[in-house]
């Protein structure tokens, strides 16, 4: 068995390097772990424990449907938390809406779901975590990055 999911990865570009490593400098006295800025990538779809036998049906399914999907873009704007302030849990740089993505996401989820994979019926929330707060020592400091960031475009990608 191995654990697996269905990403996108992010080559992440001058800017948006800034923002992440402002949070770092910002949140520096707080117990973060930080995603290595060579392990961004946006997740369409974990997968969990994946028999080894699945993962070549896996990958075919996967170039099926990258074979048949239209290019696009993305546009990597604000910064955000999931939980909440009082006790956040991770911190995400967003992903702006897109008709191509959530088709992308649909298609994964019903390949997947032919394989045997649970079907993900929640709201989809494309974002890059860049970090998992163990412990926020100052959230005033959060709130203003957030603030500082909001209706910000860091990079636009081109998934291939």
């Amino acid at each position: 068995m191995k654990r697996t999911f269905i990403a996108i990865k992010i080559k992440a570009e001058t800017t948006l390097l800034k923002v992440i490593y402002d949070y770092k400098l910002v949140l520096k006295d707080s117990q973060i772990r930080w995603v290595d800025e060579n392990n961004l990538h946006l997740t369409l779809k974990f997968l969990g424990n994946t028999n080894e036998n699945l993962i070549k049906p896996i990958c075919e399914k996967l170039e099926n449907i990258a074979g048949n999907q239209k290019s696009f873009s993305l546009d990597l704007c604000e910064t955000g938390l999931f939980k909440n302030l009082k006790n956040p849990r991770a911190l995400w740089i967003g992903i702006n809406e897109s008709p191509e993505l959530d088709k992308l996401k649909f298609d994964i989820e019903l390949a997947m779901e032919k394989l045997g994979f649970e079907m993900d019926i929640k709201n989809f929330n494309p974002h890059l975590t860049i970090g998992r707060v163990k412990h926020l020592e100052n959230k005033h400091f959060l709130k203003n990055l957030i603030e500082k960031y909001k209706a910000k475009s860091f990079q636009q990608i081109y998934p291939a």
